[in-house]
């Protein structure tokens, strides 16, 4: 079924709790029609809706046709080998070889060093990321990074719902674009750049970035964390970091007085797993499948301990053929280092669970009773499968 307008949308996703927060009918309504609403975190109609059915065309919420989707844009789709992964060329590691970007950034700063790189190069005019919001520095808000150093600035892991598409709206007609986005992200923007009615602003977007996700939160869960391990008042907060650094998940917060207040990951963790936004329950897609290049951590061990993260450095996935050329013409130009990598490496992440076996439990469940649910497309497959050791020599 079509969705007109935005209220036919409204009762079909958001009200069905089926709404990713992606914020892409916001950035992608051609009459400006749409505001997102940071409260509530989802859209919301300010103004006359004149059922152009644009929102309800490129909307991930309900319908994500990933076998259709991978044939359009990979030119085939995924390979039984390529379950877990998606369709990819080719599996490999690497950082930035800008030391204080790599040590800066939540793994190896690869993601921004690619974005630089472009931006410098001239193969785009600005990148849609994820920022913090100045006047409440413990939530997102979606970012147009124009320069190098406002890209560096959004540098960094946010465990919090960003309608960050919200930004494309914000773009110039006819301004070459990158995007940085989640795997709900990703496939709207695929769907986007699939329609004939969205040709001009499709046609901006010269490469996607698509980072690895188990699941996302509301500010609200940021605040609860904060309330319960610390005795830092929200309004003394000047800026925080969700990862201390690449050797670091725990959260840090720098007061307007110059004071820092830690909160370890395992105690952030102990709220966040619990209090997931109920619509990332229901994805199944861990590593971003639908992007040009995918990004992430890289986690080993499973032997002698638990996985544990390894800093300084990306886990990435090429999948397209402008994918491999960015990372290829970024590579050349001395702006990041490349290796290969064991795909054994991906699975070490809690994402990997959360999605790949998680999420497609709670959709045949959710199914099962009736419940709504997103279509994928495809049947998705959630058999076992046996966790190794993994350890990692990541020398140069």
């Amino acid at each position: 079924m079509r969705i007109e307008q935005f209220q036919e949308m409204e009762k079909q996703v958001i009200q069905r709790g089926l709404c990713t927060a992606c914020g892409l009918c916001v950035g992608a309504c051609p009459n400006g029609c749409l505001e997102w609403d940071m409260e509530q975190e989802e859209p919301c109609l300010d103004g006359e809706c004149l059922a152009c059915g644009l929102c309800g065309l490129v909307c991930p919420g309900a319908r994500i046709p990933l076998p259709l989707l991978e044939e359009k844009f990979f030119g085939r789709t995924r390979t039984r080998q390529e379950q877990y992964l998606g369709v990819h060329t080719a599996l490999l590691r690497g950082y930035a070889q800008d030391e204080a970007q790599r040590l800066a950034s939540a793994s190896g700063g690869l993601t921004t060093a690619l974005l630089v790189h472009a931006l410098e190069r001239g193969l785009i005019d600005a990148a849609v990321v994820t920022g913090m919001d100045q006047r409440h520095p413990w939530r997102t808000r979606p970012m147009l990074a124009r320069t190098p150093d406002e890209i560096r600035q959004a540098a960094g892991s946010k465990y919090q719902i960003c309608p960050s598409l919200a930004a494309l709206r914000q773009a110039k007609p006819g301004k070459r674009l990158a995007v940085v986005g989640l795997p709900c992200q990703v496939h709207g923007l695929r769907k986007l750049m699939a329609s004939v009615e969205a040709k001009a602003l499709s046609e901006s977007i010269v490469f996607i970035l698509g980072l690895f996700c188990g699941a996302n939160t509301s500010y609200r869960v940021t605040e609860h964390v904060i309330a319960e391990f610390s005795d830092v008042n929200l309004g003394d907060i000047r800026k925080m970091s969700y990862r201390g650094g690449p050797e670091s998940q725990d959260v840090v917060l720098h007061g307007a007085d110059g004071s820092e207040t830690t909160i370890k990951n395992s105690d952030r963790i102990s709220n966040y797993l619990w209090m997931i936004r109920d619509r990332c329950r229901m994805c199944p897609d861990w590593t971003a499948e639908l992007a040009d290049i995918s990004l992430g951590d890289i986690f080993a061990g499973g032997q002698d301990g638990p996985w544990k993260k390894t800093p300084h450095w990306n886990g990435f996935i090429v999948r397209s053929p402008k994918g491999a050329e960015l990372v290829e013409q970024a590579r050349l130009a001395g702006a990041i280092s490349v290796g290969p990598l064991e795909e054994p490496a991906f699975y070490g992440n809690i994402g990997f669970e959360s999605k790949k076996h998680g999420a497609v439990y709670n959709l045949r469940e959710r199914s099962r009773h009736g419940w709504p649910t997103p279509d994928f497309g495809c049947e998705l497959d959630w058999h076992a499968r046996k966790r190794a050791p993994f350890h990692i020599d990541l020398k140069d």
